[in-house]
């Protein structure tokens, strides 16, 4: 199984300047996400399309020969997580569960830069898994950005973590895209009550501390 850090997402895909066949960004805000290492979705990721279910096909496919059976790396996770495991991998049940709600196109086209958008996190909350089928799961919850239009868009990552350790992409949405109001990541099997309230880790800072489930991590993340 590969492993790609931070350093080396574009390994993956082409995430240093988040642009298909080196198509220079078309506004300010583009090109200072592309600066600042950031995400920009082109509309281009998988070529053309002529509908929704092109799309997803084209997204699936490239899930399957790209991302599933390869791990990212995130630091501040491994802070976060109690076995300081931030190792997160790509998985057939996490592709399963992201093609269930797959009715949107930017969702699909945000497939592309998982690997960057879950690298590069640093708001992360966490919740126990309430149903059964999950008895003794963690859910994490990365809450990043990209550029959409020409402006940032919230994009909220579901990953759980298993009984035996290991930490697995789960789901994803763009929360401003979502007909509820809730801006959890609703395909996560817990309720909106107990993801709201999780404690946001913001590691841009140089010490922080996480006391949800009362343990603590302080450090400097540098990502």
């Amino acid at each position: 199984m590969e492993i790609f850090g931070q350093e080396t997402c574009h390994q993956v895909l082409s995430c240093e300047d988040g642009q298909e066949n080196g198509e220079p960004a078309s506004n300010t805000g583009s090109e200072n996400a592309v600066k600042d290492g950031g995400v920009v979705v082109t509309g281009k990721e998988f070529g053309e399309y002529k509908d929704i279910k092109e799309l997803r096909k084209k997204a699936l496919q490239y899930y399957s020969e790209h991302l599933q059976g390869t791990r990212v790396e995130n630091t501040a996770l491994g802070r976060v997580d109690i076995d300081e495991n931030g190792l997160v991998s790509f998985t057939g049940a996490g592709k399963r569960e992201m093609k269930s709600t797959s009715a949107k196109a930017n969702k699909l086209l945000m497939v592309k830069h998982l690997p960057k958008l879950i690298a590069h996190a640093k708001n992360i909350t966490s919740s126990k898994a309430v149903k059964e089928r999950h008895a003794n799961e963690v859910f994490y919850y990365l809450h990043t950005e990209a550029i959409l239009n020409g402006e940032p868009v919230p994009v909220d990552i579901t990953l759980v973590k298993r009984n035996d350790g290991s930490i697995q992409y789960y789901n994803h949405i763009l929360p401003s895209e979502e007909k509820t109001k809730d801006t959890s990541v609703s395909p996560g099997p817990v309720s909106s009550e107990e993801a709201l309230g999780a404690p946001a880790v913001d590691v841009s800072n140089p010490d922080f501390t996480v006391s949800q489930e009362r343990h603590e991590v302080k450090g400097e993340i540098s990502v």
